[in-house]
């Protein structure tokens, strides 16, 4: 877990949600996560659990998610459609894409 994120959730109680990621080849990512960052026709977003239902388009761009266990990873996303269903959904939140690729 990062320092900062340490810190950050020491003052606050962030749930995490069901998040799969997935491109034509399969499944890059699937599990849980407490927020991912994205870049949609209008700008950036953040999704954190309990985010209003909305489906979107999004751009190519560099992306970040914050697993369950505070593990930070950065992918870039070649762009796609971004899912967030109802809570208690599963996933609660999808994100479909013709590439992505995470950093090492």
């Amino acid at each position: 877990m990062s320092p900062a994120h340490s810190v950050y959730c020491s003052r606050c109680s962030m749930k995490d949600y069901t998040l799969k990621i997935s491109t034509p080849d399969g499944d890059a990512f699937s599990g849980s996560a407490l927020s991912l960052s994205v870049r949609g026709t209008e700008g950036e977003l953040g999704i954190l659990a309990g985010h209003a239902p909305f489906v979107t388009a999004v751009v190519p761009c560099r992306c970040r998610l914050i697993e369950a266990d505070g593990t930070e990873r950065s992918f870039s996303c070649g762009g796609g459609l971004l899912c967030v269903a109802p809570s208690g959904k599963s996933p609660e939140v999808s994100l479909l894409s013709s590439r992505i690729s995470f950093e090492s």
